[in-house]
């Protein structure tokens, strides 16, 4: 769940996160799942399924979407990004979902986004006509942020879970997401951190001026189902 800390009117939303169950019924952990993925070049095969999927559960919900103004954040790996043929399915599948605007959210990491500059920008232009935002995932690690920030012009960007996770013990990490801070709203872009475990956490982001959180603090991740049951 992605939570408000400053104006708690404002709508918050969630984020689709993808698990994968052994053969045991346990779940795998996402670190050996996505690395598998990236080394059989299965990325772009996910990224079709986890869109398409997420984009016909949603869709029997969009007057609760419309009503509440809640958003759905989908990732989307750095393979897919200058991949035609994946941003017209896109398109297509968010056309015939008929979600309203700024309901679906696109995640890109920094550096996915960085590698892959033009596409990515090509990417937020087209899909961004369609209604859908972007948010820059673990941001702050990669050099020259704020380059790519400005060219990008995406919506949020979400303050890497290191420096979330020390923002109490870690003078560096402190002053690290206030200034991510300050340079999001200087360019009018929402700020996200990732990783708020405990309250001690939140009421320190929250000080320091993070417009939304999300973590453990918050609760923990449930099915999809559960969550569009319980909007209902």
């Amino acid at each position: 769940r992605i939570t408000p800390l400053q104006n708690l009117s404002l709508p918050g939303g969630y984020e689709l996160l993808l698990r994968l169950r052994d053969a045991d019924g346990t779940l795998v952990s996402p670190g050996p799942l996505i690395d598998a993925a990236r080394r059989y070049q299965l990325l772009p095969s996910i990224d079709r399924w986890v869109m398409q999927r997420a984009l016909q559960m949603l869709s029997p919900y969009r007057a609760i979407f419309r009503s509440r103004g809640l958003a759905m954040s989908i990732n989307v790996s750095g393979q897919s990004i200058g991949d035609e043929t994946f941003i017209q399915q896109f398109t297509q599948l968010l056309r015939d979902a008929n979600l309203p605007r700024n309901c679906v959210s696109v995640e890109l990491t920094e550096q996915a986004a960085i590698t892959n500059l033009a596409s990515a920008k090509t990417m937020v232009t087209r899909l961004g006509s369609l209604g859908c935002r972007f948010a820059l995932d673990d941001f702050g690690t990669g050099a020259n942020s704020l380059t790519y920030l400005k060219a990008l012009q995406v919506d949020r960007v979400k303050i890497d879970g290191s420096f979330v996770r020390d923002v109490l013990s870690d003078r560096n990490s402190q002053a690290t997401v206030k200034a991510i801070v300050e340079l999001a709203k200087g360019l009018g872009i929402e700020t996200v951190a990732e990783y708020v475990e405990n309250d001690e956490i939140a009421r320190e982001i929250r000080r320091l001026g993070v417009d939304y959180a999300q973590g453990y603090a918050f609760g923990r991740p449930e099915p999809l189902t559960d969550v569009l049951e319980s909007l209902a």
